[in-house]
């Protein structure tokens, strides 16, 4: 196809709304937060393992109300101490342990801004 009087084809003015469709495309996540649910099961998911991690630290080694997410990690119970993604700035998450109950909750650092993020408390056995 030639090129008309201004020097622009169809397919030059196509390849621009192509290419700037394509931009919005992939900047539609970011605009309108699509990936809030996502990042609420990853920090559900976090607060899983980090339980976990605390079930079999008390099966193996027995009760310790004073554990730490340090104590988990030294002794490797948990490969890394995850954050919650949610505002990716280091947050990490903090145990309560209730020796009466016999409990662990895992509290996420961002749950007064997101409410979501919140595991109840898990019967240690």
């Amino acid at each position: 196809m030639r090129a008309n009087q201004n020097g622009f084809s169809v397919y030059k003015i196509l390849s621009i709304l192509f290419f700037i469709l394509l931009i919005f495309i992939l900047t539609l996540p970011q605009m309108f937060d699509l990936n809030k649910q996502k990042k609420t099961d990853d920090c559900i998911k976090n607060m899983k393992k980090i339980t976990e991690a605390v079930q079999s630290y008390y099966a193996d080694r027995g009760p310790n109300p004073n554990l730490t997410m340090e104590n988990l990690l030294s002794s490797k119970y948990l490969e890394s101490n995850p954050e919650c993604p949610e505002e990716n700035i280091g947050d990490k998450y903090k145990l309560k342990i209730n020796p009466v109950n016999n409990t662990v909750e895992v509290i996420c650092p961002n749950v007064s801004k997101h409410p979501d993020h919140k595991l109840p408390p898990t019967p240690i056995n």
